[in-house]
């Protein structure tokens, strides 16, 4: 599996990955019927230490769509999850819905948003939203 994605360079949506291997797997052991099953899959991703499984794809460690590790992948994430303009003081909150293991600081935050303006758009009043969205 590794090897897989690391020709392929990016994550996969799990279910279209859980497919493949089925297809692979199913012709050679047609006699096992429990590689049938999507949920022998996912459990088996989860106990395998070199993949990761975050938010329905499935990919290597070091992709940050299915490992992110930095606040500004992680206040990216979680802005694209909300899907619209949002207030700096409420992202800490939010980021810890999605990312609980550790405390995030407010003004850490806010330094990212301003840092990276490359990414994050001022609308103004405190209130952020992604460049991606069409935001100027």
């Amino acid at each position: 599996m590794t090897d897989y994605f690391e020709k392929r360079k990016e994550s996969q949506d799990l279910y279209d990955f859980i497919g493949y291997i089925k297809d692979i797997f199913t012709k050679e052991y047609a006699d096992v019927h429990y590689l049938q099953n999507d949920l022998f899959y996912v459990n088996f991703f989860e106990s395998v230490r070199d993949i990761c499984v975050f938010d329905g794809k499935i990919g290597l460690p070091s992709f940050p769509d299915v490992n992110p590790k930095t606040i500004k992948l992680k206040i990216l994430y979680t802005m694209r999850r909300i899907n619209k303009p949002v207030h700096y003081q409420e992202l800490p909150s939010k980021i810890m819905e999605w990312f609980p293991n550790k405390s995030v600081k407010l003004n850490t935050v806010h330094n990212e948003l301003v840092k990276n303006n490359d990414i994050f758009v001022n609308l103004g009043l405190g209130i952020y939203g992604l460049k991606e969205w069409g935001y100027e």
